[in-house]
């Protein structure tokens, strides 16, 4: 039975016993009247589904009061009368104030009472805690002072004030907090009176309450007031820490009329006070305050000009781009990178051209900034601006709209990029190669056989041979004839065995009469290439050319090349069961003459476990080469087949 079910029905009984058995009631209250710290709990569990059950009631709920009330004038242990408080915390009315009351001049139960006190609350309950404010001592007249401002007594304002000044900072500062709680004109004439004899200590916690009475009545829309405040702990002589929090309450509730005090808080203020100032501007609305912010620009430091081109980029209002187009020219790195950050969210397509260059002519951070900013700049008809920029501009700010593309995948460029990557600068030509990697569709496959073709220098050819593959996998076409009619038509072998490699990594099963075509030949370097590219076939379908390739006599480097291919691809995951993958290895194993394709056999055999694998790992145990992969595998072996 879950913990929600045994709550309802404990719940229910409760209610039962309450209305039918008043002796059962007085049978838990007597229990609880006994009750002390380490007993069973079993007692007070009853009396709070009692009350619960009361409170459907109002009769009932009147009842169970007045008998808990009766409890707490009784002789009853002090943690049974403490069980009684939190449940008049919980059923509690004016009713149970008096004897409440009585209870906050004994110590021991003084707090339990204090915070029924604060749960009933009312007039009743405010003018209790005050009359026992006086003789309560320590925590419980701390509490109590809590409490009053808890309920925004405005009654008990005199007896705060006059503890302003105690001795017992403690005390003193918790009835500042009460006062700034309470926050009516006396309060507030108390904490400022209080503040103007204040020494160093009660001016902290003094000043804090009058931050907090301000914030108090911006809630309760007292602006005059919450201004007078803020107008008075903004001023020398306050601390950092205080000024900053008075700009900031001024700031929010005063409109435009704070210009001209965050004005000179931009001028004469110290570097905390002016972030705090820019801020203020930043959240304040209209022309004028864009004019502060635009026009203090010059005159800041170069901490504040960052800290003023980030809120003027956080405001989102392009008609102020010249000021960040002036601060590119800054001799400060911090700066420019800023108006760089700033640009991204800005910035248009007249934007391009600029950053470009910049990204192009700086390094470190800088460029790093502006490649970013040229990446999200977001304004209309930026991606066209992007690709129309690229022919006419010089080699290095070319490299960079070519990056810019393949980042912001325009894939509209394709035509450009293919031109681009038969420019005579080899940068240009590389990084638009390497963008076609990105963006090229299935379509420009014929476009990029060609480019491959045609390439110079072995950088270039590799570049293009993984853009080809890349468009590749995302055709949904084989383009086998095309692929093999080009390989046919290449003079160069550096190109040709390029083009095996992106077949072989393609799988395209129409290709594959070229490779036992090169396999049957005697050139070995061609046959090498052939060899590389099926052991990259994605399927084990050429395994077979791969191991009659490593069987046939001639260049032993080849043989060994081509069995290698051959265990790669018969070791891949297939939906062929262990033992065929043990047969298929079990060829390789009998042509196998080094040591490491043994040792490649053994590892392949102990992720297809059978009985034939665990068969010819143990045959190679009387190999002294690979005795100890040979054990390895048996035990494997032996444990996943006896796993089964």
């Amino acid at each position: 039975m879950n913990n929600r079910l045994l709550s309802v029905l404990a719940y229910v009984a409760a209610g039962t016993l309450l209305a039918q058995s008043p002796a059962g009631l007085s049978e838990v209250l007597t229990q609880v009247a006994k009750y002390e710290y380490g007993h069973s709990r079993e007692p007070l569990s009853k009396l709070s589904d009692l009350v619960r059950a009361s409170l459907a009631s109002p009769a009932q709920a009147r009842a169970m009061e007045e008998a808990l009330d009766r409890l707490l004038d009784s002789d009853a242990t002090r943690d049974g009368k403490e069980a009684v408080c939190r449940e008049l915390s919980v059923i509690g009315s004016e009713h149970s104030v008096p004897v409440l009351a009585r209870l906050l001049g004994q110590p021991p139960i003084a707090e339990m009472a204090r915070y029924a006190l604060e749960r009933i609350g009312g007039p009743a309950a405010d003018a209790a805690l005050l009359d026992a404010l006086e003789s309560a001592g320590g925590n419980t007249r701390i509490g109590i002072v809590n409490t009053l401002g808890r309920h925004r007594a405005r009654t008990a304002v005199e007896k705060l004030k006059a503890m302003l000044g105690s001795a017992d900072v403690t005390l003193a500062a918790a009835a500042a907090d009460a006062l700034a709680s309470i926050a009516d004109a006396p309060a507030q004439t108390a904490l400022n009176a209080a503040l103007d004899k204040a020494t160093a200590q009660p001016r902290v916690f003094l000043t804090d309450a009058l931050l907090r009475c301000a914030e108090r009545l911006s809630e309760t829309n007292d602006r005059p007031g919450a201004l007078a405040i803020y107008t008075r702990l903004y001023k020398p002589g306050e601390s950092e820490m205080i000024q900053v929090a008075a700009l900031r309450g001024l700031g929010a509730i005063s409109g435009e009329s704070v210009l001209p005090v965050l004005t000179a808080a931009l001028k004469d203020g110290t570097p905390t006070l002016r972030a705090a100032a820019i801020r203020c501007l930043q959240a304040t609305q209209g022309a004028a305050a864009m004019n502060v912010m635009v026009g203090s620009m010059a005159e800041l430091p170069v901490e504040g000009q960052v800290q003023m081109l980030a809120a003027l980029g956080d405001r989102g209002d392009s008609s102020i781009r010249p000021v960040f187009d002036e601060a590119l020219k800054s001799q400060n790195l911090a700066v420019r990178i800023e108006a760089l950050t700033a640009l991204q969210r800005l910035g248009d397509a007249s934007s391009v051209l600029p950053v470009a260059r910049r990204a192009a002519e700086t390094s470190g951070d800088e460029q790093n900034a502006a490649r970013q900013c040229l990446y999200g700049l977001h304004g209309a008809g930026v991606d066209r601006a992007v690709v129309e920029s690229i022919p006419q501009a010089e080699p290095k700010v070319r490299v960079e709209l070519i990056r810019a593309v393949a980042e912001r995948n325009i894939t509209q460029a394709a035509d450009t990029l293919l031109t681009a990557a038969r420019d005579e600068n080899a940068a240009v030509r590389r990084e638009a190669i390497r963008a076609l990697r990105d963006i090229a569709g299935p379509e420009r496959v014929p476009a990029l056989i060609g480019l491959l073709l045609n390439v110079h220098g072995n950088a270039d050819l590799t570049e293009a041979q993984h853009t080809l593959f890349s468009a590749l996998k995302r055709s949904s076409q084989l383009h086998g004839p095309e692929l093999v009619a080009a390989y046919r038509s290449a003079s160069d072998p550096e190109k040709k065995s390029a083009l095996l490699s992106v077949m072989g990594q393609a799988g395209i099963e129409d290709t594959l009469p070229v490779f036992r075509e090169i396999l049957e030949h005697n050139d070995d370097e061609a046959r090498r290439s052939a060899i590389l590219a099926l052991s990259n076939w994605p399927t084990a379908e050429p395994a077979t050319d791969l191991l009659q390739a490593a069987g046939q006599p001639g260049n032993p480097a080849l043989q060994i090349l081509a069995l290698r291919g051959y265990i790669k691809l018969v070791s891949q995951p297939s939906d062929r069961a262990a033992s065929e993958t043990a047969k298929l290895l079990e060829r390789a194993l009998r042509i196998a003459r080094q040591p490491e394709e043994k040792r490649a056999i053994l590892a392949a055999l102990q992720k297809a476990p059978s009985e034939e694998s665990l068969r010819l790992a143990r045959e190679e145990l009387s190999d002294p080469s690979v005795a100890q992969e040979a054990q390895i595998a048996v035990t494997a072996l032996e444990q996943a087949i006896n796993k089964k």
